[in-house]
């Protein structure tokens, strides 16, 4: 019988001075994967990112702002890659 897994997912950009340890921590107490998609942060994002999970995808450059649209396209692509059937 397949285990069913909880697989968080976040798109991230310049949170280092926010909540995003805070968040981290709490979530890597419930999920059993997360996937980070960083937007090209420019501050310590990706490094709290990186002590909670070795799943973390950063883009080379800030799409938010120029397509969105792209941006979510590519964090969906990094979920698919660890996420599989009967997962949340």
């Amino acid at each position: 019988m397949a285990t069913e897994r909880l697989v968080a997912q976040m798109v991230v950009r310049n949170e280092a001075d926010r909540y995003l340890d805070l968040v981290l921590s709490r979530l890597s107490g419930y999920a059993d994967n997360i996937v980070i998609t960083d937007d090209a942060s420019t501050d310590g994002t990706v490094e709290i990112c990186k002590q909670y999970t070795d799943l973390v995808y950063v883009n080379d450059e800030h799409l938010f702002s120029t397509n969105e649209g792209r941006l979510r396209q590519t964090a969906w692509d990094n979920l698919e890659r660890h996420a599989k059937p009967r997962d949340w």
